[in-house]
C-alpha cells in the first residue's frame, strides 16, 4: 500500500468500503444514484474500486470523468463524447459502437444562435444546425438493444453543468441538458443505470439553477468517514507499508489532531508521518506533523476555492463569514449568531432566513461543518485550525 494524497487511490492501495460497495449494489438493481458526500471523503476511489470488482453476472460496469468540463459552445458533445468514449472502451461497447461515431467525435459541436441575456440583452454566436441530442439519443438507443446490462458512473458531473450555467447566466442551457439527461435516464429502464457525483454537489447546483425537478429520480446516497476502527486499521497498515510502526498512543493522537477520519487528511498525516522515511514516531512527532500539514496549502486551498464553484457570488463570500464565525470557537456557535453574522455580510432582512437555511444547509452537507448541542462548529478539527490560521 502506497501513501495517496490528493489522487485516487486504486488497487491495493484502496482500503476498506467493503459495506459501501455492498450497498451501492443493492442501490443500483433499481436506481440510478447521486452520490452526495463531502469532499476528500474518497468518492471518486471508491466509484473506481466499484468498476474494478470481479462480476459473474455480465454486467458491464464503465467510469467517466467529465471534470476537464469547461464553458464552450460545445461543452454537451463533450459531455456526450467523454461518456460514449468510456463505454465503447469496452468488449461489449464496441460491439454496439456505430459506425458513425468516429466522424461524429471529431466534428460535432452545439452553437445556438442568440444567448438571452437577463434584462433582455442578447448576444449574437454563430449558427450551426445540429442536435447533439438527437444524435446522443441515437447511440444509447443502440446500446439499450445489446444484451449487456451496463452501470456507467459520471464523476464530477457538476462540472459541466456549471460550465453551461456561466455560458448562459440564465441557467436556461443547464437546465435543456440535466432535463435532457433525465429523460435518457427514464428511457434506459433496468439495462442501464447511471451513478453520478463531483467534488460539488449536483443538489446543491441544481437548487442554485431552479431545476431540482431535472434530478429527482436520482436515489440520493452519501458516504461518510472512516469509523474509528476502520481508520485504526487504515494506519496500522499505511504504517507496516513504510516499516513504521504506529503505536496505540501514536493511532489515537492522530485521531484525536484530526477528529473528522476521511481518507485524504489520514493519508496527509502519514505522509508527513512516514513519508519521509522515518520509523521511529511519537505522539511528539504527530504534534510537529500536523503544524507541517496547516502550513501546506495545497492540502486545503481547494476548500476555499469551492465555495465560490458551488454557491455563487455573493453567496460564496457570506458562507466565508459564516465559516469565520464557526472557526473562532472550537465548539461553533448558535445559529442567532450566524444569522447576526449574515446581517453584517450586508444580507437584507427580506432573504437573510433563506439564504440562512441554505447556506448552511451546503456546508454541512459538504462537510465543512456539523450540528452539535445547537451548535454549528467545524466537523473537522484540522481545518478548523486551517481557516484561523488563514481567514480569521
Amino acid at each position: 500500500m502506497k501513501i495517496i494524497v490528493g489522487n485516487t487511490a486504486e488497487g491495493e492501495n484502496f482500503f476498506g468500503r467493503l459495506a459501501e460497495l455492498a450497498h451501492l449494489d443493492r442501490l443500483l438493481e433499481d436506481h440510478h444514484v447521486l452520490l452526495l458526500a463531502p469532499r476528500r471523503v474518497g468518492k471518486s476511489s471508491l466509484l473506481r474500486a466499484y468498476r474494478s470488482r470481479a462480476r459473474t453476472d455480465g454486467t458491464v460496469v464503465v467510469y467517466a470523468d467529465v471534470q476537464d468540463a469547461r464553458p464552450s459552445a460545445d461543452a454537451e458533445p463533450q459531455f456526450v463524447r467523454t461518456v460514449l468514449d468510456a463505454i465503447y472502451a469496452t468488449a461489449a461497447g464496441k460491439a454496439v459502437r456505430p459506425g458513425w461515431w468516429s466522424r461524429w467525435r471529431a466534428t460535432r459541436t452545439s452553437r445556438i444562435k442568440q444567448l438571452q441575456l437577463p434584462g433582455g440583452a442578447g448576444a449574437e454566436l454563430e449558427h450551426l444546425a445540429t442536435s447533439w441530442q438527437h444524435d446522443a439519443d441515437l447511440a444509447f438507443a443502440r446500446i439499450l438493444e445489446g444484451e449487456s446490462r451496463w452501470i456507467v458512473m459520471i464523476d464530477e458531473l457538476p462540472n459541466v453543468v456549471a460550465a453551461l450555467a456561466e455560458i448562459d447566466v440564465s441557467g436556461g442551457r443547464a437546465r435543456a441538458f440535466l432535463a435532457w439527461f433525465r429523460a435518457l435516464r427514464n428511457r434506459c429502464a433496468d439495462k442501464l443505470h447511471f451513478v453520478v457525483c463531483g467534488s460539488i454537489g449536483l443538489d446543491n447546483v441544481a437548487r442554485r439553477l431552479r431545476c431540482t425537478d431535472t434530478i429527482n429520480d436520482l436515489c440520493p446516497w452519501t458516504i461518510g468517514a472512516f469509523s474509528a476502527e476502520d481508520a485504526d486499521a487504515f494506519l496500522v497498515a499505511l504504517g507496516d507499508a513504510y516499516g513504521a510502526a504506529l503505536s496505540p498512543d501514536v493511532r489515537a493522537a492522530i485521531a484525536h489532531e484530526l477528529e473528522w477520519l476521511i481518507p485524504h487528511h489520514l493519508q496527509a498525516m502519514a505522509q508527513e508521518l512516514v513519508g519521509a522515511g522515518s520509523t521511529t514516531i511519537d505522539v511528539a512527532r504527530v504534534a510537529a506533523a500536523t503544524v507541517a500539514l496547516l502550513a501546506n496549502r495545497t492540502y486545503f486551498n481547494t476548500w476555499d476555492e469551492r465555495l465560490t464553484a458551488s454557491l455563487g457570488v455573493p453567496h460564496d463570500d457570506h458562507a466565508r463569514a459564516i465559516l469565520i464565525a464557526c472557526a473562532r470557537d472550537r465548539e461553533g456557535v448558535s445559529r442567532n449568531i450566524l444569522g447576526q453574522t449574515l446581517l453584517a455580510a450586508g444580507v437584507g432582512d427580506d432573504v437573510r432566513p433563506k439564504t440562512l437555511a441554505w447556506l448552511i444547509d451546503v456546508l454541512v452537507h459538504d462537510g465543512y461543518l456539523v450540528l452539535a448541542d445547537d451548535r454549528y462548529r467545524f466537523r473537522s478539527a484540522l481545518l478548523r485550525r486551517y481557516w484561523l490560521r488563514n481567514f480569521v
